[in-house]
This record gives structure tokens, sequence and C-alpha cells, in this order.
């Protein structure tokens, strides 16, 4: 894996040293400049996102810097170390600095790592599409639940961790708004609201057609989709004065 972080900022967000950028790394602690203020992870040494987090990325200048203290990994996250072009897998469970570099002993102490932390299960990404038109042009209203997750972290390493950061769930949505409408626009308009309203399996075929159309962007992104639902999908009928009658 190539080195990707660039450095920012001027405040260490693990041991809070003022100093200038430099190298990009704390002078105190060797924490790359510009890792998120995130305190589970970079305190009190615990590797877990947060409920609305798919991922937590930060640098170190050596290795062997991550052990302010022990160092865990819970069985609700997956972490990985990446040095060099290889990306290696930290198992669950709670390290001191020389069982860890004992078991995984491959890794470079003294070196350069990128550090990535992600969820052992998928975030789900909530979307509320309005304005999508049945085939008769009335309008229909969708809200979908795409559950996502890490699949390959090369991938989602060269996309995403240009500099230390989070991948939130308004993040991912933001990414794949216009895809996911146009997938759903596409299913809606080839039907007219009666053979929706007959058609039994119409949330399991949307679900389908969302997955299958989605599946390449993701790959790209080293990201995959473990489950889509589709939670809602509604007509509303109007009268003449605009009041809603029915849905």
């Amino acid at each position: 894996m190539l080195r990707m972080f660039g450095s920012g900022g001027a405040r260490c967000p693990r041991c809070a040293q003022t100093q200038d950028a430099g190298d990009g790394y704390c002078a105190g602690c060797g924490l790359m400049l510009g890792a998120p203020r995130h305190a589970p992870m970079l305190v009190e040494n615990r590797w877990v996102p947060g409920p609305d987090e798919l991922a937590v990325f930060f640098g170190v200048r050596a290795l062997s810097g991550v052990f302010v203290k022990t160092l865990r990994v819970p069985a609700t996250a997956r972490a990985y170390i990446l040095q060099g072009e290889k990306a290696t897998e930290v198992p669950q469970g709670e390290y001191e600095i020389e069982g860890f570099f004992t078991r995984l002993n491959h890794l470079l102490r003294d070196q350069h790592a990128e550090i990535l932390v992600t969820r052992s299960s998928a975030l789900p990404v909530e979307f509320a599409l309005d304005g999508l038109r049945s085939a008769e042009h009335l309008e229909v209203s969708a809200r979908l639940a795409l559950s996502v997750r890490i699949e390959s972290v090369p991938a989602f390493a060269r996309y995403f961790m240009t500099m230390p950061g989070t991948v939130k769930a308004d993040q991912l949505r933001e990414l794949l708004e216009q895809p996911v409408r146009q997938l759903a626009a596409e299913f809606v308009a080839a039907r007219s609201l009666r053979e929706m309203a007959g058609q039994r399996e119409l949330r399991p075929e949307l679900d389908q057609h969302l997955q299958g159309g989605l599946a390449t962007l993701l790959a790209d992104y080293g990201l995959g989709l473990v489950r889509v639902e589709t939670l809602a999908l509604r007509h509303d009928r109007f009268d003449a004065n605009r009041a809603r009658i029915g849905s």
C-alpha cells in the first residue's frame, strides 16, 4: 500500500501537543496530524467505529506508536494495518506491544503504517426518494435501506484514505444518492400504479434491481452490499384542493 496520507492540522488529537506540521507527525506521540478526534480509538486505544461510522483511518510514524496503552479490537470491529503494498487484518483481542509483534511478526514496528478500523457488521444507509414517476407519470416516493460493508481494503484505501478521517452514513448517502435514485426511477417508470399495486413480489424485485445495478459501482470503492430493503413505495392521492385523501 502506498503512503497515502498527507499532513494537516497543528494540534495532536491524541496527546493535544501543539506543534508545527513539520513532517506531518506529532512530535510527542508520532500520530499523523489531521487524524480524526476519535477518543475511543486514539486515546483509549479501543479500535471500534462509532454507531454511524463505516470506517475510521489514521496514520502513525512508526507502527509501535499505536501502543500508548493496551490495544483492544472488540468483536464489533475489524482492524487492518496497511504497510507497503499489504493490508494485514488484526484479529479480535487485546494486545501488548511484544505479543502483538510476535503474533504478527511480518509487520515492521519502526515503519510508517496506516490503520483502518471498520465494523464487523454492515452499516445501514437510508434513502428517501421523492419525485419518482410511474409509467403513467404519477408521482411515487420510495424509502430504501442499503446495508454496506468494506469488501476490498486496497480498493477502499485507494478511494477514501487519501488523508486521515472517517466514512459515515451521510457520506455514503451523498456518494450513492444519484445512482440509487436513477435505478429506482428506472424501475418505477417501467410499471403503472395498477401493476405495482397488484404485484406481490414488487419489493423483492426492486431490491434485486438495486443490488445488481449498484454492485459494480460499489466494488470500485471497495464496498459491497449485504442487503437492500425497500421500506416503502408510495403514491399519494389528492382532492381538488390538494388535500391528501389516500395513498
